[in-house]
């Protein structure tokens, strides 16, 4: 509640009528329980978007700040596109399991076994079961652009610098769901067709 004019105290003969202003106690009005100069009064706007990230099962956006030597290879396999061909659908669910449409995050042995792995991101096209997820590898590799395989799907927050990524088509990666890392990011639905089509007309995908 906010006052305005004479405050309620200020009456003929009161002593703090003759003190300086900075002389003055200091008062503090309440507000729901708590003195608006008290620490913690209100969330923090980024602290609640951490909170429901957290609880739906998100990590922040960018990469993750722990060091790759932190990390293992996630238990990866690799098949041709027919052998996984399936329905294929786009229904990201943020809030529950890892659906098709969604981008999910992965360690992978990017520059052979003896180096530390490096986070790629994938593109989820579907699940292999309860505890897998099926998905196509992204790379910013401009080389790319020129090979049968790869598709280009533009900029996205799966490459923080903003620069043109691609998708390879013919290799499906499975992986356990709990070994990738989520962000709340999703492949718009008109470039999640594009891929779709070309799994349907190349490899058997419906």
């Amino acid at each position: 509640m906010f006052f305005s004019g004479l405050k309620a105290h200020e009456k003929a003969g009161d002593p703090e009528q003759d003190l300086s202003r900075s002389q003055r106690p200091r008062r503090r009005f309440f507000l729901g329980g708590r003195s608006r100069g008290s620490r913690g009064s209100t969330d923090h706007p980024k602290d609640t978007l951490k909170t429901l990230r957290d609880r739906l099962g998100l990590t922040e956006i960018g990469p993750a700040e722990d060091s790759a030597e932190d990390h293992e290879s996630a238990p990866i396999m690799a098949f041709p596109a027919d052998e996984k061909a399936r329905a294929l659908a786009y229904a990201p669910d943020i809030d529950g399991q890892v659906e098709a449409g969604e981008i999910a995050w992965l360690w992978v042995p990017a520059y052979g076994p003896d180096k530390p792995p490096a986070e790629r991101a994938m593109v989820v096209v579907g699940r292999a079961n309860r505890e897998d997820v099926l998905g196509l590898l992204i790379s910013p590799e401009q080389c790319h652009d020129e090979e049968h395989n790869w598709l280009a799907i533009g900029p996205g927050g799966w490459n923080p610098s903003g620069e043109t990524c691609w998708v390879r088509v013919d290799k499906v990666i499975q992986v356990p769901e709990h070994s990738v890392r989520r962000q709340g990011v999703l492949l718009p639905e008109a470039r999640f067709d594009r891929i779709a089509r070309v799994l349907r007309s190349r490899f058997g995908w419906v």
